[in-house]
């Protein structure tokens, strides 16, 4: 790829970068476990699962696919200020318009009986999906200089881990959690904002829904596969609560998953930043496009098959990693099940993070994607109700694997049908 090759040294910086605030971000949760478990108790890291669970689908929401579709517009207009201005202001204004839209979803599900009295943690965490607004990550990666937004990001989440570690008790619980959780966040989207402003010098101007909504439409169908996505890789403890599931399970279950998904979390930055070279990258056949795609997405995860044994066979290691951040700390017996189930979902997430949503993204295949996602959605459904008798305490890991073996199933059949049948790619 010499047109890649060509800029190693930006790729490799914004591939770092992306690194580090994708690493931060899940390390972050990751580091909570111990504290949270030891000072608070397993019930309450069950609460505050189902909590985040319910704010990261509403993230997604907030996204809308703009952190794919809105680095991929800015590769192709960011010598064009005008543009960049134009376009900043339809994603700003957009996102700003599904805020609304997400403070009435909170609303509805804090009347809803399975989450009474999680209404003060709903509004305690308002802050932090208003930081995701304001924050322009996407604007970052276009520019490829995520660099600037990787440092922002890790001084608020270093301050907000300080603060959590001295001073998160029993006596104020998850209320202060929350409460610093989404005020760190708050200040990285506010910070990154005006730096953003500032230095592609833009011009926010307002936007009615009206105009919006064109936007809005064009990149529906990468949201919708994004958000089914999201639902069972993130939103498997609200499910699992409305099922009137033990809050202990569903905390077994969720620390497994933090700890899975924060190991993925250190490639699937790797997607993102090949995004816009792909995209400015010369005309080539989409046959070959195909195929480089392919062979990217086997030659990185391959490797990480390694990764998967080792946290299989290799627990004893994940515990004294916790350990380092908080002693004496241990897993209980459904946890080290959950983790064993789920330690596969390391490879067949690397390959799909880039072997999905990337690939078809940059080919035009927004609409297949989201079609296979809503088949996958179906068959993760049924796989949920079949095993949620027999295999209770180990249902959503079961799910979860189940369903990103089958999305790399789906995505590879796609782009292999589509292999002998392409022509010359169009930018």
């Amino acid at each position: 790829m010499p047109w890649i090759d060509s800029n190693k040294k930006s790729l490799f910086r914004n591939a770092l970068s992306l690194y580090l605030i994708k690493g931060i971000n899940m390390l972050f949760p990751i580091i909570l476990i111990p504290l949270i478990v030891k000072k608070l108790g397993l019930n309450y890291y069950g609460v505050y699962a189902i909590t985040i669970s319910v704010t990261n689908l509403l993230v997604t929401v907030l996204d809308f696919g703009f952190s794919y579709s809105g680095t991929n517009m800015i590769a192709k207009i960011k010598d064009d200020s005008k543009k960049i201005s134009e376009y900043f202001s339809i994603v700003f204004f957009s996102q700003l318009y599904m805020l609304v839209f997400a403070f009435a979803i909170l609303l509805l599900l804090s009347l809803q009986k399975n989450f009474q009295g999680y209404g003060t943690y709903f509004i305690l965490c308002v802050p932090m999906l208003v930081g995701y607004v304001l924050n322009p990550g996407w604007l970052f990666q276009g520019f490829e200089v995520s660099h600037i937004n990787a440092v922002i990001n890790l001084l608020f989440r270093a301050l907000t881990i300080i603060i959590l570690y001295l001073f998160l008790n029993k006596h104020n619980g998850l209320n202060f959690l929350f409460l610093v959780y989404s005020i760190g966040f708050f200040g990285w989207g506010l910070t990154g904002i005006l730096v953003a402003v500032k230095k592609f010098k833009i011009k926010l101007v307002y936007l009615p829904f009206s105009k919006a909504l064109p936007t809005i439409k064009k990149t529906s169908n990468i949201f919708f596969g994004t958000f089914i996505s999201s639902i069972y890789l993130m939103g498997i403890p609200m499910i699992l609560n409305f099922f009137n599931f033990n809050i202990n399970l569903i905390a077994s279950y969720a620390i497994a998953e933090r700890i899975i998904r924060g190991i993925c979390s250190f490639i699937s930055p790797l997607s993102l930043a090949l995004l816009p070279y792909f995209v400015s990258g010369p005309g080539v056949e989409k046959k070959l496009l195909i195929k480089r795609y392919l062979l990217i997405a086997l030659k990185i995860s391959l490797p990480f098959l390694f990764v998967s044994a080792l946290f299989f066979f290799g627990l004893p290691w994940v515990e004294k990693l916790i350990q380092a951040f908080k002693s004496s700390f241990s897993l209980n017996g459904p946890t080290i099940g959950n983790i064993r189930i789920q330690s596969f979902i390391i490879f067949f997430s690397v390959f799909n993070s880039i072997i999905g949503i990337t690939s078809f993204v940059t080919l035009g295949y927004e609409v297949a994607f989201r079609r296979i996602m809503i088949i996958a959605l179906f068959l993760s459904a049924i796989i949920f109700m079949l095993l949620i008798q027999t295999a209770n305490q180990y249902v959503g890991s079961i799910t979860a694997l189940l369903t990103e073996i089958a999305l790399s199933i789906f995505f590879t059949a796609f782009l292999g049908f589509k292999f002998f049948r392409s022509g010359r790619y169009e930018q």
